[in-house]
Formats: C-alpha cells, structure tokens, sequence
C-alpha cells in the first residue's frame, strides 16, 4: 500500500511520501523535494540540475525524471549534496574536480559523498577530509601531512621548567 500527500508551502512545502511496509516493517516517512525547491533551496538553476541528472553527475533518490510529465524527487540527502556542489561551484571549483571528487569517494563506499564528506576552500584549492585524513581533490589519493601541536602541554612544560641564566 502506498500514500503520498503534498505538505501546503505554507507549512515548509516538500511532498511526504508515507509508504506502507511489509509485515514486519514499519512505515517509514521520506521527505521529498522537487526540482523547483531544490533550485529555490541550493542556488541551481533548473538547467544545472536538468544537467546534473542527464549527465549521470547526481540523479535524484526518489524519483528520476523519464519522459515528459515526470518530475524529479529529491531526498534530504541530495538536497545536502545538491548544495555542497553548488557552494563549490559558487567557490569556482571546476565540476570536472568535483566529479574527480565524488567518483573517488564513491570507490571508497561513500554512497553520497557531498553529503557525507567534509569540503575546505583554501587558496582556490579543494580539500576533504576522510578517513581521518586531509586530502587535497587534485590528488585524492594523497594524504595532505596534519599535525596537532599540543600548546596546552607545552605551555605547562615551559612554566614548569625553571629559565636557565
């Protein structure tokens, strides 16, 4: 059994899609998001994210566009996706490095990287955090050297240590 209503604009907007389960499952409850309030919501335009979709860059979860009359249904976690690749761009990080990005990342088992992974814009350089690790996007399979200097310990040493004269 399947339900779907449409949540007023008024209250948040988006489509609640109710899904009945089988037996032993419970129903579980899905926020959806079209194509215009994803544009409205990450700063896309429609074209980009028509582009997006047919290029194979990010295809919606819910529902893909096949046809005329179809629209395409986001999840929140497209949404968080959709917005992190148009910050990068906004931050004029090339789509072919940010694909580089996503394709890696999606070796590594992230099923929605932009959404899962951590992104730094440093000197219009890209980096992303994984694994504990910093990286830079131009060699992803590099690690970028992160080192943590403990001030707090070396300021109680140099207090306690007497000053030599």
């Amino acid at each position: 059994m399947f339900y779907a209503w449409r949540v007023p604009e008024t209250l948040g907007g988006g489509d609640w899609i109710r899904s009945g389960a089988p037996s032993n499952e419970d129903n579980t409850i899905t926020r959806a998001f079209t194509s215009d309030q994803v544009r409205s919501l990450t700063g896309l335009s429609k074209r980009q994210i028509q582009y997006w979709d047919e290029r194979g860059f990010y295809r919606p979860s819910l529902t893909a566009r096949r046809g005329r009359g179809r629209r395409r249904l986001y999840d929140f976690r497209d949404l968080v996706a959709l917005r992190t690749a148009s910050q990068l761009r906004t931050d004029h990080i090339s789509l072919q490095l940010i694909r580089k990005v996503d394709s890696y990342l999606r070796l590594l088992d992230y099923e929605k990287p932009m959404a899962q992974v951590k992104f730094v814009v440093s000197g219009g350089e890209l980096y992303f955090e994984e694994s504990d690790s910093v990286r830079r996007a131009r060699r992803p399979e590099q690690t970028v050297i992160r080192v943590t200097v403990p001030f707090g310990r070396l300021v109680q040493a140099l207090r306690a240590e007497p000053l030599a004269r």
